[in-house]
C-alpha cells in the first residue's frame, strides 16, 4: 500500500456513440503507476446511457465516487470497506443507467442525491490530493471518512432498490403508505451535507449513518427513527416477536476475538469480495441469470473473472457455479488453532459495520445452548427480523398460527423443518436489496449429531432456494461427514485455510511482546528470537498463543522465559504448560475414537495406523500406510481411521497419494507421551519393529531378477548392471513399474531395523533377504540412483546383528567388501 506522495489524475476518455442515439462514457482514474486498493493500476467505469439531461450528472457521479474510493482506500482503517462500497455503488449506477434508458430522466430526489455524492466525494478527494502522507490524516478525519464510505454504500443500496427492474412498483407502493423514497433520499442528502461540514470543520461530533434498512421501516411501520436501527446482532427483545422463537444469548460475533490488524489479509479480502459481490437476478422471463460481468469489475479487459469447468471465478479467486441460482456458501476449513474463528469474527464485524450482516452463530461445545444446531435457524430468523420489519411481519403471521409455531415447531428436533419455517419460507416472501451475509462458525463443535445432520441437509439440499444475495460462511475443522454433505453441492465452495503466514505470526508476536521488544532484540540480535519462534509455531496460532502465555507469565522475567523456550531442542514443548493442547487433542480423539480402554478391539488398529504415520520416513501417503500394514489388518482399516482425523492430520482427508503428517509437532509429542495421551498413546518401538518387518516382507514379494530388464544382468557383470541409468528415463519407468511401498522399503528398511532391539523373527526375514533378494535390491538402488547409500544400510544391519547373529554379521562384512570393490571400478 502506498503511503507516500501519489500523483493522481482524473480524465474523461474518448467515448463511443451508437446508432440508436446512445453513447458510452468512459472515465479513467489514473494512479500514475501506483497500485490502487481496488486492485488495478487503472480503473475504468463504463456507463452506457441514452442522451438525456442527467447523463453528465450520472457520469460525474461515477467518476467522483470512484476517485474518492481509490484515494481513501490508501487509509489502512478504511481499506476493508472500499470494495463493498464500490460493489454497492457500481450496481446502483448500472441500474440507474438502465432506468434512464426507459424513462429518459431521473427523479429530482435522485438527481439531488447524485449531486450530494459528487459534492462529498470531490471535497474529500481534493483534500486528500493535497496531503503528502495520507496515513498522517488526523484521527477525526479518518473517522469521518470511514463514515462517509459507509454512508455512500447505503446510498448505493438505496439506488439499487429505487431502480431495480423487478421493483418498478417500488415508488408507487411506497407512496401509498408514506412518501418514503423522497424522505429517504432527502435524509441521505442531509446526512452527506453534515459529513461535509464535519470534514471541513474537523468536527468530531458523532453523526449517525442513515441505513438503507430504514426504508423498510418507512414502508411497513410508517415512521422514521431518529436513531439507527439495531443491525442484525441485537440481543435485546424483539418487540412484538413471538415469544416461542428460541434465542441464544452470546452466540453472536465478538469484535475483540477477531484477527489482529494487518493479519490474514488475503483470506479476509477473498471472503469479503465474495460476500459483497453482486447477486444473480431474474430476467424478464423470470429466470435467474448471472450478469456477464459484476459491476464492481470495472476494467472491461480484466482477466480476473472468467469461467473454468463451468465455475465462475470472481474477483476473489473463489469459484461459483456459473449456471447456479440461489444463495452461495463457502465452507472454510482449517486445523485446530489455525485461526478460523478469528477470521469469522473479523468478517462478521466488517459486514456488521456495513449493515450487511444478517446473522452470526458461533458454536461452542462448552456452552449447552451453543452446542446444538436446533437454535441456529431460529436465531438467524430473529436477527433478520431486527433488520427487516417485513421479515418480522412474517414471524408475526407465524405466531398467529399456534398449531404451526407453538406445537409443531417449538417442540420438534427436526432442524430441517425449523429451516423451512423460520428461514426459507419468509425469504421467499421478503425481499432484501444488496448482499446479506450469514456466519456459522465452528460447526464441528455441534455436539448433537442428529441436529447437525439436519442443518447440513438443509444447507446442502435447500441452499439454492434461498435468495441469491444470501451469502453463508460456514467454518469448521475438516470432518468427513461435513465434506460428504457439502462438497459437490450446487453453490458451495470449499476453501482450505493455509497455515498462518510468517508475516502474520511476526505481527502477532510483536504485538504480544511489544513491551519487551527492546530487551529481546538486545539479547538476541538480528531478530534471531523471532525467526526461531516463527519456525516453532509451524503456522499454528494456537501454539503461538501458548508460547506468549508462557513467556508473559506474571511474576516471571520475560527474557528468561523466552530463553527457556528457545533453549528446548528437537521441538520438545514440555517447557510450555500443555494442558490446553492436551485437552484439545484428547477431546478430538475421544470424539473420533470413543475407546472404552486398553482392551477395546479398535485400540490396536488405531495404534498400528497412527504408528505407521508417526514412524515412516520421508513423505508418507495414505496409499503407503495401507500397503505397509500387518497381515492381521484389513485393507480398509487405515482409510477408515485416518478418514476421521482430517482436523489433526494434514492430507488425511484427501486422496491416496497426498502427504499425511501431523498438524503440528506438538500433536506428535502428545501421542508419543503416554502420561499425556493415555489410551491414545503410540509406542514408537512397537511400530518401528512392525515397519521393519513390513519392509522386508515387501522386498521379499516384489523384488525380482532383472527389474530394469538390462542385458548386462544376464552376463553376470553386476558392476555394469549397477551403473545408474539415465535419471530422467529411470524416474519415468519407476513411477510406472515400481510400487511406492517397494521404493520406500528399499530406502528405509535398515532405518527401522536399527531403531528396534534384536528380534529372532526379524533375523529370519533378514537371512531370507540376504540369501535371495540382496542383489536385486542393489539393482533397484542403482536404478533409483541411490547405490551410494547401500553401505549405510549394510552397516546398520551389522550393528543390529552384532553379538546376536554371526551369519548376518559375516554376510554384512562380505557385502561391504563387495561394495568397496564396486565403488573402486
Amino acid at each position: 500500500m502506498s503511503t507516500g506522495t501519489v500523483k493522481r489524475g482524473l480524465t474523461m476518455a474518448a467515448g463511443k456513440r451508437y446508432g440508436d442515439g446512445s453513447f458510452e462514457l468512459r472515465f479513467k482514474v489514473d494512479m500514475m503507476g501506483q497500485e490502487s486498493n481496488l486492485g488495478r493500476r487503472r480503473l475504468e467505469s463504463v456507463v452506457p446511457v441514452t442522451l438525456a439531461p442527467d447523463v453528465d450528472l450520472l457520469g460525474n457521479s461515477v467518476l467522483h465516487a470512484e476517485a474518492f474510493l481509490v484515494l481513501v482506500g490508501e487509509i489502512t482503517e478504511i481499506q476493508p470497506y472500499v470494495r463493498p462500497a464500490w460493489s454497492a455503488l457500481a450496481t446502483g449506477f448500472k441500474l440507474l443507467q438502465e432506468k434512464m434508458q426507459l424513462v429518459h430522466a431521473l427523479d429530482d430526489d435522485m438527481v439531488e442525491l447524485l449531486q450530494a455524492i459528487i459534492d462529498t466525494s470531490s471535497l474529500v478527494t481534493e483534500s486528500l490530493s493535497q496531503q503528502l502522507q495520507i496515513e498522517s490524516l488526523l484521527e477525526s478525519h479518518k473517522k469521518i471518512i470511514e463514515k462517509i464510505v459507509h454512508q455512500i454504500t447505503q446510498c448505493g443500496y438505496f439506488m439499487q432498490q429505487y431502480a431495480h427492474p423487478e421493483n418498478q412498483d417500488f415508488v408507487s407502493r411506497a407512496v401509498k403508505t408514506i412518501p418514503s423514497t423522497r424522505q429517504m433520499s432527502q435524509k441521505f442528502v442531509l446526512n452527506l451535507e453534515k459529513f461535509r461540514r464535519a470534514f471541513k470543520d474537523r468536527d468530531t461530533l458523532e453523526i449517525e449513518i442513515v441505513w438503507n434498512f430504514e426504508l423498510w421501516q418507512h414502508q411497513y411501520l410508517g415512521a422514521f427513527f431518529d436513531q439507527p436501527l439495531p443491525i442484525s446482532q441485537s440481543e435485546s427483545p424483539l418487540v412484538g416477536a413471538p415469544n416461542d422463537i428460541p434465542f441464544v444469548k452470546g452466540a453472536s460475533f465478538v469484535p475483540d476475538r477477531g484477527c489482529l490488524p494487518s493479519t490474514r489479509i488475503q483470506i479476509i479480502e477473498e471472503l469479503s469480495q465474495w460476500a459483497a459481490g453482486s447477486p444473480r437476478h431474474k430476467d424478464k422471463g423470470n429466470h435467474e441469470s448471472q450478469d456477464e460481468s459484476d459491476p464492481e469489475d470495472i476494467e472491461l479487459n480484466s482477466e480476473e473473472d472468467g469461467t473454468v469447468n463451468n465455475h465462475r471465478i470472481d474477483g476473489s479467486g473463489l469459484r461459483q457455479d456459473s449456471a447456479s441460482t440461489g444463495a452461495s456458501l463457502i465452507w472454510l476449513t482449517g486445523f485446530p488453532g489455525a485461526g478460523k474463528s478469528a477470521i469469522a469474527h473479523t468478517i462478521a464485524q466488517r459486514f456488521h459495520s456495513l449493515g450487511r450482516l444478517g446473522s452470526s452463530f458461533f458454536f461452542d461445545k462448552s456452552d449447552a445452548n451453543r452446542r446444538s444446531a436446533l437454535a441456529v435457524f431460529p436465531q438467524i430468523s430473529r436477527n433478520l427480523a431486527h433488520i427487516n420489519p417485513e421479515w418480522k411481519a412474517e414471524l408475526d403471521r407465524m405466531a398467529d398460527n399456534p398449531k404451526k409455531l407453538g406445537h409443531e415447531l417449538h417442540h420438534t428436533n427436526l432442524v430441517q423443518q425449523l429451516f423451512e419455517e423460520f428461514v426459507l419460507s419468509p425469504s421467499q416472501r421478503v425481499e432484501f436489496f444488496g448482499p446479506m451475509f450469514i456466519v456459522i462458525d465452528a460447526l464441528d463443535e455441534c455436539q448433537d449429531d442428529a441436529a447437525r445432520v439436519g442443518l447440513l441437509t438443509s444447507l446442502s439440499k435447500r441452499l439454492h432456494e434461498l435468495p441469491s444475495n444470501f451469502r453463508i460462511l460456514v467454518t469448521s475443522r475438516w470432518e468427513r461427514a461435513i465434506e460428504d454433505a457439502l462438497i459437490g453441492t450446487r453453490n458451495v465452495t470449499h476453501r482450505s485455510l493455509d497455515a498462518a503466514a510468517q508475516a502474520d505470526l511476526e505481527i502477532y508476536y510483536r504485538t504480544m511482546f511489544r513491551r519487551h521488544l527492546p530487551e529481546f532484540d538486545e539479547r538476541w540480535p538480528n531478530g534471531i528470537w523471532m525467526k526461531d519462534l516463527i519456525k516453532r509455531s509451524e503456522g499454528i496460532f494456537r501454539w503461538a498463543s501458548m508460547a506468549c502465555k508462557f513467556v508473559l507469565e506474571p511474576g516471571e522475567v520475560a527474557t528468561n522465559r523466552l530463553h527457556d523456550l528457545l533453549a528446548t531442542t528437537d521441538h520438545k514443548f514440555e517447557v510450555i504448560d500443555n494442558q490446553s493442547l492436551d485437552a484439545l487433542y484428547t477431546g478430538l480423539l475421544q470424539r473420533f475414537f470413543p475407546f472404552i480402554g486398553e482392551d477395546d478391539d479398535q485400540t490396536a488398529h488405531y495404534r498400528a495406523v497412527l504408528g505407521r504415520c508417526l514412524c515412516t520416513h520421508g513423505t508418507s501417503t495414505l496409499s503407503l500406510i495401507i500397503e505397509l500394514r500387518g497381515s492381521d489388518e484389513g485393507p480398509r482399516v487405515a482409510e477408515s481411521i485416518l478418514g476421521r482425523m482430517g482436523s489433526l492430520l494434514k492430507g488425511a482427508g484427501s486422496n491416496y497419494h497426498s502427504p499425511v503428517q501431523t498438524i503440528h509437532s506438538s500433536f506428535r509429542e502428545f501421542l508419543l507421551d503416554k502420561q499425556r495421551s493415555h489410551v491414545y498413546h503410540v509406542d514408537p518401538l512397537v511400530h518401528e519393529k512392525a515397519l521393519a518387518k513390513a519392509c522386508l516382507s515387501v522386498m521379499d514379494v516384489e523384488l525380482r531378477f532383472d527389474i530394469w530388464q538390462m542385458k548386462a544382468s544376464y552376463t553376470g557383470s553386476y558392476a555394469t548392471a549397477m551403473k545408474p541409468p539415465d535419471v530422467e528415463d529411470a524416474t519415468i519407468w519407476l513411477k510406472a513399474h515400481v510400487s511406492d511401498q517397494l521404493l520406500y522399503a528399499s530406502q528405509f528398511w535398515s532405518n527401522h531395523l536399527i531403531a528396534t532391539e534384536f528380534d529372532p523373527e526379524l533375523a529370519d526375514l533378514l537371512r531370507i533377504f540376504c540369501r535371495t533378494k540382496f542383489t536385486y535390491w542393489l539393482e533397484l538402488l542403482a536404478l533409483h540412483n541411490l547405490i551410494h547409500e547401500a553401505d549405510s544400510h549394510i552397516n546398520r544391519m551389522v550393528e543390529w546383528a552384532m553379538n546376536h547373529d554371526e551369519k548376518l554379521v559375516n554376510f554384512g562384512k562380505d557385502a561391504e567388501k563387495f561394495m568397496t570393490n564396486y565403488c573402486a571400478q
